[in-house]
C-alpha cells in the first residue's frame, strides 16, 4: 500500500505521461501537498484525454518501496563509496579483460538526456558497443525494417493520419488496450467518417475488434504470407498506379520475380493463414481500392523471429502503391515505451552509434570521435539484449550496469537472465524501486529519480519531442540518471567530457551532434534546437523532427518528395518469404503461447501496481484458453494451471475465453517473483530472436497446459504486508494484490481448506485487531474469519475448495466504511451492499461487473447507450467499451432465448 506522498513544491506544470509510446501530455497540479493529474488539452498527442493508467499517475507518486540510499554488497553506502566501487569494478575489468567485458543494459523509461550520456560513456570512453536497451524487446524489428526500406530508422506518419485514412489496418496491435488514446482518436474519426473501414489482423479477438469491419484471426506468424499475397495482388492489378514504385523505389523486378516464384494463390494463402478465402479476398479488395490507407503495426509484428521480414512485407505494399508521405497513407510503427524512440535517436541500441549514425560507417565514426573528443570508437558489434545476457552467463561480460529496467521479468527465457546475474562478478543497478526481481542480484544499488522527479525530454511514436518536467521535489539522496552516469565517468577520469550541470546542456549537445556534416544525408536532425537557451529549453513545446538549421519548421510527414535516405535516395523493396517459427509445437508442447500487455498494467508493475484502482480489473496473472481446449484437457475453469515449455514453467489462473483460437493461449507479461510465487511468464518464453534485429520471439512459444492439483484456495485481506511471512510458509501458489487500504493475497495449496485455514491463521493474527467473527460451513469445507474496528476491516480470511473470481473481486472491494450486511457477506457467500459491484470493468468510473449485470437484468436498460448513460462507464478513456458491449450482447442473447421459450 502506498505511503503518503513526498513533500511537493506548489506549482502547475505541463509534462508527459510515464507509460506508453503515445506520449500524452499531462498537467500536474501541486496544491497543498497533493498532486492531481489531468490531460493537457494543448498537447498534440492527446488533446486533454488520458487513459486509465495516465489518469491514475498521481496515485503512483509515493515513497513506498523507493530505493533511497546507495548500497554496496547489501550494506548502506555513501554515494562516493558506491560510485568509487562501480568505477573500480569497470576499470579493473577493462584492464584485465578488455572493454567488451563491460556492458550497459538501459531502458525506454530513461529520458533522452540520460540515454545520451550513457551511450557516450560506453561507446566513446569505455570503448565498447556493449550498450543495449529494453527497446530491443519492442522496437528493434521495426528499426531494422525501416533502415532496410528507407535507409533510416524513422516513422513517416503522424497521428493525424490515423484519423484521415479511409482504411486503417491494425496488424499485431491491440490499440484499444496498449495505446488507448490513439484508439479513441480512431474511434471518433470513424464516427465522423462513415466510409472509414478498420481491419484488425490478430490471432486474438482483442478489444480493438470493437471498431473492426473485418477481423482476420490469422495463424500466429503468418503475417508475411498475408502481405506477400497482398503485394502479388497489387502487382497483378493493372489499373493500380505503380508510378511511385517505378520512379522512387529499387528492387521492383526482384520482388516481382520472388513473389511469382512463391506461387501465391488465394486458397494457398488462406490455408497458410488459417482464415477464410472470402475474408482474405475482401481485405485485398479494400486495400486495392483505398488510396488513403494506414497500416499500423506493433508488437504482434515486431516480437517475432521473423519480425523484420514482417515489417518489410507491410512496407512493400505501401511502397508499391505509393501510399507513404501522404495524408492518411503510410505504414505506421506504433512505439511501445515513452522514450523508445528517444533512445534510438541517441544510439541506445548496440548496433547504432549516435544521432542515427552507424559505427560501421568510417565517416560517421570520425564525426563522433571528433565531436566527443574520444579515442577511436570500437568497430566490433555490440551485444544485443538476449545475446548480452548469454555472454554474461558464459563469463565473457564481467560487469553489467542495468538502468531503469527489470530484465529478470521482461526478457524471454528469463531464468537464464537470473542465472547470468547470479554468476556475474559485478552487477550494478540504478533504479527508483528498491525491491525488484533484478535488484536482488545487484552488488551495487544506485538510487535514481523516478517519473515526476526527473527533468528532460522524450520522443513519442510520431517523432514528437516533448518535455518531461520535474513535478515534485526529489527525495533526498536520489539522483537523476544522467547525474549518476556523469559522476561515475568523472571517477573514471572523464570529468571534463561529462561536466554537465543540467539536462539542458546535454540536450543541446545532442542536438548539435545531429546536424554535424548532415546536410540532409541523415533523417534525424534537430540542429535547430542546438541554440536553445535554458529558458527556451524549459518552455519547449512538443515538436516533431526533423528540425534543421536551414528548415526550422517541423514536418509531420516524411517522404512526400519521394526521396529516401538510402545511397540511391530511393526506397528499397525487400523480397521476403514466409517462414515457420523457430520452435514449433509437438506432442509434448501442443499449444502456442502468446504474451502481451493488459489494459490497466504496465511492464513489470513496479509503478502501475502502486495504484489500487489499476489492480481492480485483473487481480492475478491469468491464462486465456478456448473452452473447447479446456474441455478436451479436463481442466477446471478459474483454477490454477501450470504452463510449461522447454525453457521453464509458470502458473496462472485459467480463464475460459471463446475469443482465443483453439490450440493457442494468452498470458499477460506483468507478474513477477516480487508479487507472485510463479507467475513470471517470461520464464516460459523461448530463446528465439530475429536474426537481423535480435528482437525476441514473445508471440510463439510451444507449451503444455496442465491442472495444478491444489485442494484448497484462500483470499487473505490485511492492512499491512505479510509477504515475507507468506513466502516462508511455502504454500503452493500465491499472488499479492495492492488495495486502497491494504493488500489481498490469493493463495492455493495442496492441503485441505481447513488445514490451509489453520496455516494462515498466524498471518491473519498480525492484522486481527478489533472485533473478531468466524464462521465455518463444514459441509462445504468453507472457513471465514473477519476482524474489524469501527466498521472498518482489519483482516478477512476465506478458505474453500475453490473461490470464484467474482467473489475474489468483491472481497477486494471490502475497504473503507462497511455496513453490517457487508460484514455478514464476508462470512458467507452472499454479497451485499457496496461489495456487490463485483469485478471492476471501468477503471475510470469504477463501475463493476455485478452493477452492469443487475442493470441489464432490469427493465430500464436494454442497450449499450442506455447502460453508458446510466453508469458513465466507458466515458473516460474508453478502453473498457468492448468489454461493456460484450456484457450487453450476452444479455440480449439471454433475453431473446427467454422470450423464445
Amino acid at each position: 500500500m502506498p505511503s503518503p506522498n513526498p513533500v511537493f513544491q506548489h506549482q502547475i506544470k505541463a509534462s508527459t505521461c510515464a507509460y506508453c509510446g503515445v506520449g500524452c501530455g499531462i498537467i500536474a497540479n501541486n496544491s497543498a501537498g497533493k498532486v492531481s493529474i489531468a490531460g493537457d488539452p494543448n498537447h498534440p498527442a492527446n488533446f486533454g484525454k488520458l487513459c486509465s493508467k495516465g489518469s491514475t499517475l498521481a496515485q503512483t507518486i509515493s515513497t513506498s518501496g523507493r530505493l533511497i540510499t546507495p548500497q554496496v554488497n547489501g550494506q548502506v553506502s555513501s554515494w562516493d563509496h558506491a560510485l568509487d566501487s562501480s568505477a573500480a569494478a569497470i576499470q579493473d575489468s577493462i584492464k584485465k579483460y578488455g572493454p567488451d567485458s563491460v556492458a550497459f543494459y538501459v531502458s525506454g523509461q530513461l529520458l533522452t538526456e540520460d540515454y545520451y550520456v550513457a551511450n557516450k560513456l560506453m561507446k566513446g570512453f569505455i570503448g565498447s558497443n556493449n550498450i543495449d536497451t529494453n527497446s530491443r524487446l519492442c522496437m528493434a524489428s521495426a528499426v531494422a525494417g525501416h533502415k532496410r526500406a528507407f535507409g533510416a530508422d524513422l516513422v513517416p506518419a503522424c497521428y493525424e493520419d490515423l484519423e484521415h485514412c479511409d482504411l486503417l489496418v491494425l496488424c499485431g496491435s491491440n490499440l484499444a488496450w496498449c495505446h488507448p488514446i490513439l484508439f479513441q482518436r480512431v474511434k471518433a474519426a470513424k464516427l465522423n467518417n462513415p466510409e472509414m473501414r478498420v481491419v484488425v489482423i490478430d490471432p486474438r479477438e482483442t478489444a480493438s475488434c470493437e471498431i473492426a469491419d473485418l477481423h482476420l484471426a490469422i495463424k500466429p506468424g503468418s503475417d508475411v504470407a498475408l502481405f506477400n499475397y497482398l503485394a502479388t495482388a497489387i502487382l497483378n492489378n493493372e489499373p493500380l498506379d505503380q508510378h511511385f514504385a517505378k520512379e522512387h523505389c529499387e528492387g521492383l523486378n526482384a520482388l516481382s520475380h520472388d513473389l511469382n516464384s512463391q506461387n501465391l494463390s488465394l486458397s494457398s494463402t488462406a490455408k497458410t493463414c488459417d482464415i477464410s478465402g472470402e475474408n482474405l479476398s475482401l481485405f485485398v479488395d479494400w486495400f486495392l481500392k483505398t488510396p488513403r490507407t494506414v497500416t499500423a503495426f506493433s508488437q504482434g509484428v515486431n516480437q517475432s523471429s521473423q519480425g523484420v521480414d514482417k515489417v518489410n512485407s507491410i512496407i512493400n505494399c505501401h511502397l508499391l502503391t505509393g501510399r507513404i508521405g501522404k495524408v492518411g497513407a503510410a505504414p505506421f510503427s506504433i512505439t511501445g515505451q515513452p522514450n523508445a524512440m528517444g533512445g534510438r535517436e541517441v544510439g541506445g541500441l548496440a548496433n547504432t552509434l549516435a544521432a542515427h549514425m552507424d559505427y560501421q560507417n568510417s565517416e560517421h565514426r570520425q564525426i563522433v570521435e571528433n565531436f566527443w573528443q574520444c579515442d577511436a570508437l570500437s568497430q566490433t558489434p555490440g551485444l544485443k539484449a538476449q545475446q548480452l545476457f548469454e555472454h554474461v552467463k558464459a563469463g565473457q561480460v564481467k560487469v553489467i550496469w542495468i538502468m531503469a529496467t527489470n530484465p529478470v521479468v521482461s526478457l524471454g527465457n528469463s531464468d537464464l537472465v537470473k542465472q547470468a546475474l547470479e554468476l556475474c562478478p559485478t552487477v550494478i543497478v540504478s533504479d527508483c524501486i528498491e525491491n525488484t526481481d533484478t535488484t536482488r542480484y545487484a552488488n551495487i544499488l544506485l538510487p535514481a529519480m523516478g517519473w515526476s522527479e526527473k527533468d528532460g525530454t522524450v520522443t513519442n511514436s510520431e517523432r514528437c519531442i516533448s518535455r518531461q518536467r520535474q513535478i515534485v521535489q526529489p527525495l533526498d539522496n536520489v539522483k537523476a540518471d544522467w547525474q549518476i552516469i556523469c559522476e561515475l565517468a568523472a571517477k573514471m577520469g572523464f570529468s571534463e567530457q561529462f561536466d554537465y550541470q543540467n539536462a539542458h546542456q546535454i540536450f543541446i549537445e545532442h542536438a548539435a551532434l545531429s546536424g554535424i556534416s548532415n546536410n540532409g544525408s541523415r533523417a534525424f536532425d534537430i540542429s535547430a534546437m542546438a541554440d536553445l537557451n535554458a529558458q527556451q529549453y524549459e518552455n519547449l513545446n512538443p515538436t516533431q523532427w526533423p528540425l534543421t538549421t536551414t528548415d526550422k519548421s517541423s514536418r509531420s510527414r516524411l517522404f512526400s518528395d519521394g526521396r529516401f535516405y538510402t545511397a540511391s535516395r530511393k526506397a528499397q523493396l525487400i523480397a521476403v518469404q514466409h517462414k515457420q517459427a523457430k520452435h514449433l509445437c509437438d506432442e509434448n508442447y501442443p499449444f502456442i503461447l502468446n504474451t502481451g500487455r493488459i489494459r490497466d498494467q504496465w511492464h513489470t508493475q513496479t509503478r502501475s501496481r502502486l495504484s489500487a484502482q489499476l489492480n481492480n480489473h485483473q487481480s492475478e496473472a491469468y491464462l486465456s484458453l478456448h473452452p473447447n481446449d479446456i474441455n478436451q484437457l479436463g481442466l477446471k475453469n478459474e483454477s490454477i494451471v501450470t504452463i510449461k515449455s522447454h525453457w521453464g514453467q509458470a502458473q496462472a489462473r485459467l480463464i475460459s475465453d471463446p475469443k482465443q483460437r483453439v490450440g493457442e493461449v494468452f498470458c499477460p507479461i506483468h507478474w513477477s517473483d516480487s508479487n507472485s510465487s510463479q507467475s513470471r511468464i517470461s520464464a516460459v518464453v523461448n530463446n528465439a530472436t530475429d536474426p537481423i534485429s535480435g528482437q525476441p520471439e514473445f508471440k510463439y512459444t510451444p507449451v503444455s497446459i496442465s491442472q495444478s492439483r491444489y485442494q484448497s484456495e484462500a483470499v487473505l485481506l490485511v492492512k499491512s504486508s505479510i509477504l515475507k511471512q507468506l513466502k516462508s510458509l511455502k504454500v503452493g501458489y500465491w499472488s499479492e494484490q495492492v488495495l486502497a487500504n491494504g493488500f489481498a493475497y490469493h493463495i492455493s495449496d495442496l492441503s485441505s481448506p481447513q488445514q490451509l485455514f489453520e496455516r494462515l491463521k498466524p498471518l491473519a493474527l498480525l492484522n486481527s485487531k478489533g472485533l473478531s467473527l468466524q464462521h465455518e460451513d463444514l459441509e462445504q469445507h468453507k472457513h471465514h474469519w473477519v476482524a474489524y474496528s469501527d466498521m472498518r476491516l482489519n483482516m478477512c480470511l476465506t478458505c474453500a475448495p475453490q473461490i470464484p473470481i467474482s467473489k475474489r473481486q468483491w472481497l477486494a472491494n471490502a475497504h473503507g466504511q462497511l455496513q453490517a450486511k457487508e460484514i455478514r457477506s464476508l462470512l458467507t457467500d452472499e454479497v451485499a451492499g457496496n461489495l456487490a459491484k463485483g469485478r471492476i470493468i471501468c477503471s475510470c468510473k469504477q463501475v463493476g461487473e455485478n452493477q452492469i449485470i443487475e442493470l441489464l437484468q432490469g427493465d430500464e436498460i436494454n442497450d449499450f447507450d442506455g447502460l453508458q448513460l446510466r453508469t458513465q462507464a466507458g466515458t473516460g478513456c474508453g478502453s473498457c467499451v468492448s468489454e461493456l458491449r460484450t456484457f450487453v450482447d450476452q444479455h440480449l442473447v439471454i433475453s431473446s432465448q427467454y422470450l423464445e421459450e
